[in-house]
């Protein structure tokens, strides 16, 4: 079956992805059928795994029955605030009334910051018009929940350990039956340091069970990125993504107004956050 090729083929990529081979020699494998044998990849087994089953997610909507499409999910926000993917954005936003308020955790490495600590953000995205939504986002750079104030000892150093900053993005193209893609343009961090800054132009192709994504940015974005996003099932959606530097991985869990979201940062640290979307 289709998701159980991409399983293994997962496993395949993630072995490669950390340095795993394969037994090419024809002796080491059945004399008989002349197959070859892998040899065990070791510590990356567990590293594979990840790959494997969000390749197999992604497989699912691809090997459902074509006569019952499930409803397409509404758009959710990355974990920038930002309509999209895991960091990508996509050519989407949320619909016009509706907010979404989130939080959610990444190490240094895919999300640095001046001072070079892991991040915790939160946010307040709203559907402020009809396709276009705004953001605020305020990030601890000491990786805690909310926001801590340091006294200056003398040391030059002290306030807020959080960065604010506020981004917008709007569908510039809707997709349509004529025009196959939708188009949307976006700017992260307008206010602020400038640590998160964006400017971005992103295409989307959206399917009832799937969407695929690519687009072009500067700063933390790009220069190219793009992505794939699939329905698994009415309450779950796959995501794996390229974001100019990293390739990413997540799932997005509906349980009513809330979406969990553990993430795969660069194939290997693991992330995520939590959100709540509801109507005004």
């Amino acid at each position: 079956m289709l998701h159980r090729s991409l399983y293994r083929f997962g496993g395949a990529v993630a072995c490669w992805l950390h340095g795993g081979k394969r037994d090419d020699n024809p002796g080491n494998g059945d004399r008989e059928g002349h197959r070859t044998r892998p040899v065990a990849c070791g510590a990356t087994t567990a590293r594979a795994r990840p790959l494997a089953l969000c390749l197999a997610l992604l497989a699912l909507p691809l090997a459902a029955s074509p006569q019952e499409p499930p409803t397409p999910l509404t758009p959710s926000p990355a974990l920038s605030g930002c309509t999209g993917l895991v960091r990508i954005p996509s050519a989407e936003v949320l619909p016009y009334g509706q907010y979404a308020l989130g939080v959610n955790a990444l190490s240094r490495e895919y999300r640095p910051y001046l001072r070079g600590g892991d991040t915790v953000a939160h946010f307040v995205t709203v559907g402020v018009f009809p396709r276009v939504e705004v953001s605020a986002v305020f990030t601890n750079h000491d990786g805690r929940l909310g926001a801590q104030h340091y006294e200056d000892l003398g040391t030059g150093v002290g306030g807020w350990n959080i960065d604010r900053m506020l981004s917008v993005q709007a569908v510039l193209l809707p997709q349509t039956a004529a025009r196959p893609v939708s188009v949307a343009a976006g700017w992260q961090d307008i206010a602020g340091t400038g640590a998160f800054r964006t400017r971005y132009l992103v295409a989307t192709h959206r399917r009832p069970t799937y969407g695929l994504h690519l687009g072009v940015g500067d700063g933390i974005l790009g220069p190219v990125f793009a992505g794939v996003d699939a329905q698994a099932t009415p309450q779950i959606r796959a995501m794996l993504e390229y974001d100019g530097a990293h390739a990413n991985l997540g799932v997005e869990a509906r349980l009513g107004h809330f979406r969990v979201t553990p993430v795969l940062s660069g194939l290997k640290s693991l992330g995520g956050g939590i959100t709540y979307c509801q109507s005004l």
